[in-house]
């Protein structure tokens, strides 16, 4: 086994760190009330629309009714955005599941996501929806 990291685990790493600073930034202007009002089942369908969202951006039906490709490209909601809120609803989940979803909050905690932490991703990152 390697005793250092792979470009997989770094790049792991890296969007797992991206993610976290995203979660942050946005539970920070949501709060827990908006998920908690539904709890499980509201975060399950917030994950189907994000999937229905995915499909349509990303294929369409040919004139024989198959699906296939989408050739042009989404102008008001980026893929990886979409992909990107599917990870945190599922961390979100995951939470609501363990107990964890009401626990405390620091928001002024900024060494939880400092900008210059977040890598090569930072400008992908997106204000909330």
């Amino acid at each position: 086994m390697s005793s250092s990291p792979t470009p997989w685990n770094d790049a792991v790493r890296q969007i797992l760190a991206d993610q976290y600073a995203l979660m942050v930034r946005k539970q920070s202007d949501y709060g827990p009330g908006n998920i908690a009002v539904f709890g499980e089942l509201g975060v399950l369908v917030r994950l189907s629309d994000k999937l229905e969202r995915l499909k349509h951006l990303q294929f369409t039906h040919d004139a024989e009714g198959h699906v296939v490709p989408r050739a042009d490209v989404p102008h008001n909601e980026s893929i990886e955005d979409s992909y990107r809120d599917l990870l945190n609803y599922a961390l979100i989940a995951l939470m609501i599941r363990h107990g964890d979803w009401h626990q405390p909050f620091d928001a002024d905690d900024s060494a939880l996501f400092p900008e210059q932490a977040l890598g090569h991703h930072a400008n992908r990152l997106r204000e909330p929806s």
